[in-house]
């Protein structure tokens, strides 16, 4: 039961690095050394060259997380305090915002709604 957990708390916590990694990209304050290293960390996993083949089942993967994370702790460390700070804020807001569902409301007399015969 705690695997399952484990992999969605991952995945969880993904989603917020791409989101933040995606607002950081698109900010014109962001150094362009910080966005070099996103780019990279990008590209090293899209691409199909590494260090290790991802034939080894575990060392592969293990050499793509490090790599990867290694290149997106670099890019963190070169984007200024204040401006982590205020991109961090823009991330959570946009992500508490995005995972709010609206509910769906039916609203009498709607040209665009279609009536089902019962």
């Amino acid at each position: 039961m705690k695997r399952p957990l484990l992999f969605a708390t991952m995945a969880w916590k993904l989603r917020k690095e791409l989101r933040f990694v995606w607002v950081a990209l698109r900010d014109p304050r962001t150094p362009k050394r910080a966005k070099l290293a996103m780019l990279a960390a990008f590209g090293y996993l899209v691409l199909p060259i590494d260090l290790i083949p991802d034939l080894f089942i575990g060392l592969g993967w293990l050499d793509d997380i490090a790599i990867v994370s290694g290149l997106l702790a670099l890019a963190y460390k070169l984007i200024p305090a204040e401006l982590y700070a205020v991109l961090r804020a823009r991330t959570e807001q946009s992500t508490a915002t995005a995972g709010e569902a609206q509910p769906f409301r039916a609203r009498p007399n709607d040209p665009n709604v279609i009536d089902m015969p019962r």
